[in-house]
């Protein structure tokens, strides 16, 4: 199957691995995070397997949250057709990237539509609940 667009949440990556090769992340888009992507990155890992089966798709990765001390976690968006624009949508009152209730939404717009990957809160949370976001 080649879907259209593919939304992940908890994209995981460990804080200590080495940045990505530039060179290998192939049809990456930014979307301007100050979280570089890591040579572990699980988006960045797909995207590559995908592409040595000739599935070539754009992608984007937001960091939005530390996890378990030692994971950046974060959103991904995947694309067969051309990444024109990223967002970013704090959906948390908190954006402390080393709070783990942080949440955000991550948008990309392709052919004049936007697509949404997101990451809500748990329905019973009474710091961050999920009716609020």
């Amino acid at each position: 199957e080649r879907p259209d667009i593919i939304a992940l949440q908890e994209v995981n990556q460990s804080i200590n691995s080495d940045k990505a090769d530039k060179n290998l992340l192939i049809g990456y888009y930014s979307c301007n995070s100050a979280i570089p992507v890591r040579s572990d990155n699980h988006a960045y890992r797909v995207v590559n397997l995908l592409n040595e089966k000739g599935i070539n798709y754009n992608w984007t990765w937001l960091g939005i949250k530390k996890g378990y001390d030692k994971y950046d976690e974060g959103l991904a968006l995947l694309s067969l057709e051309p990444i024109t624009e990223t967002k970013a949508v704090r959906l948390s009152e908190t954006h402390d990237y080393e709070n783990w209730k942080t949440r955000k939404a991550l948008g990309i717009k392709v052919n004049d539509e936007w697509y949404y990957s997101v990451h809500f809160s748990w329905w019973n949370d009474k710091d961050e609940p999920f009716l609020m976001q």
